[in-house]
């Protein structure tokens, strides 16, 4: 069975295949669209852009080596993105990366149409918080987080919040899934 970006082409020239998704444009394009598309000028030139890895596994083979495009193709450039934000910030904790990495995996796979950007920095900003427990987390922070990534603060907390809560879910049905072997 094939992955079904194997069968998907380039929303723009509908020729190739895609190479890259753009979280901004919400669209899938091989590499010369995206080259004529996002060096236009520089605000696009900063759309986040996801290389895709299409994959090809057969029915027969294990769950364990079907691993989700979603999530893999997004992981390199998610840790690149974080260790990136938390030097601007001052952080250098790779304890703190490691968090906001898995708390975004979390959101990643049960994100809606909310961008990309916004769960970075709210794995980031829950990174935050669950790391400085006992010290307190200043305003100062929070605003130079979103300064850094460009997402409204409120959104950043309103997020991470949500995140939360889907990661407590994620836990539960962890438990409940080890209680009935």
């Amino acid at each position: 069975m094939k992955s079904p970006l194997a069968a998907a082409v380039c929303e723009l020239c509908h020729h190739k295949q895609p190479s890259l998704y753009c979280c901004s444009d919400q669209a899938f394009l091989c590499l010369d669209c995206d080259s004529q598309v996002h060096t236009a000028n520089f605000l696009v030139a900063r759309h986040i852009r996801i290389p895709i890895r299409v994959s090809n596994y057969d029915d027969d083979s294990s769950s364990t080596t079907k691993t989700s495009s979603k999530t893999t193709s997004v992981d390199w450039k998610t840790r690149d993105v974080l260790v990136s934000w938390c030097s601007r910030l001052g952080v250098s904790s790779r304890v703190v990366v490691e968090v906001a990495r898995h708390a975004f995996q979390v959101w990643w796979v049960n994100r809606s149409e909310r961008p990309y950007r916004v769960g970075l920095a709210a794995s980031l900003w829950l990174a935050f918080t669950k790391d400085n427990k006992k010290r307190k987390i200043t305003r100062t922070l929070l605003k130079k987080l979103e300064e850094i990534s460009g997402v409204p603060a409120k959104s950043i907390v309103v997020e991470q919040l949500k995140l939360v809560g889907m990661l407590k879910r994620q836990r539960q049905h962890k438990e409940e899934s080890w209680a009935e072997c």
